[in-house]
């Protein structure tokens, strides 16, 4: 991603502003990349039973469940991301700190997992979103 287009995007995604550290905007997105590659975990052939299972398995932070998760900078794919990924991404000239590139892994799981798990709750009929932000997982007082 040019340094352009991810500028188009940021603008985008949070209406112009940006965070004021790196590491944020690292942060950041990991949190959409992360998001981007859980879309396929669930879908409209998963199962009920999977879905209690993942739900389940990811409260009790079961291994079986936390290991679907694929590491966040491994290249593992063609598309997947890279430490000069996230650079480029970025708009840095130097290699990515350790800072950064951690602050990008855990948005990554964050996005993965918030994902994944709403996902799993939408296919569950014994379920309603909050009425107040439409996640679900939590009540409406929860806000308070």
């Amino acid at each position: 991603m040019s340094k352009e287009t991810y500028a188009a995007w940021w603008d985008k995604a949070v209406g112009g502003f940006a965070p004021q550290t790196l590491a944020e905007r690292a942060h950041e997105l990991g949190r959409d990349h992360g998001g981007d590659t859980a879309s396929w975990v669930i879908d409209g052939n998963t199962s009920e039973d999977f879905c209690r299972k993942v739900i389940e398995g990811y409260d009790d932070g079961d291994p079986e469940i936390m290991d679907m998760q694929p590491a966040a900078l491994d290249g593992q794919w063609a598309d997947a991301p890279t430490p000069l990924h996230i650079r480029q991404a970025l708009g840095i000239e130097n290699a990515p700190s350790d800072e950064v590139l951690d602050a990008y892994e855990e948005g990554f799981s964050e996005g993965y997992w918030h994902t994944v798990i709403q996902a799993a709750y939408g296919k569950l009929p014994e379920y309603e979103p909050c009425g107040v932000c439409g996640f679900y997982g939590h009540k409406p007082k929860d806000h308070d």
